[in-house]
């Protein structure tokens, strides 16, 4: 069996890779300060990690890291 090659490989903060929970307004939050959210309630509530693969890649990246502008 051989090992998958990624094509494209994608890198962010754990605030942009982050599905929000199901709500784009929690992007917002995730831009706040850590001394107003402590970071274990920001890391559980507002930016949970993406679900993975068996090798530890995103199954989808999220929206902010797949939109282009042209």
């Amino acid at each position: 069996m051989t090992e998958r090659e990624p094509q494209i490989v994608l890198t962010a903060d754990r605030g942009s890779f982050t599905d929000y929970g199901g709500s784009s307004v929690l992007g917002y939050v995730a831009c706040m300060p850590s001394r107003l959210v402590p970071r274990l309630f920001m890391d559980k509530f507002f930016t949970p990690p993406v679900k993975v693969d068996p090798d530890g890649g995103a199954i989808i990246a999220p929206y902010a890291l797949r939109k282009q502008d042209i």
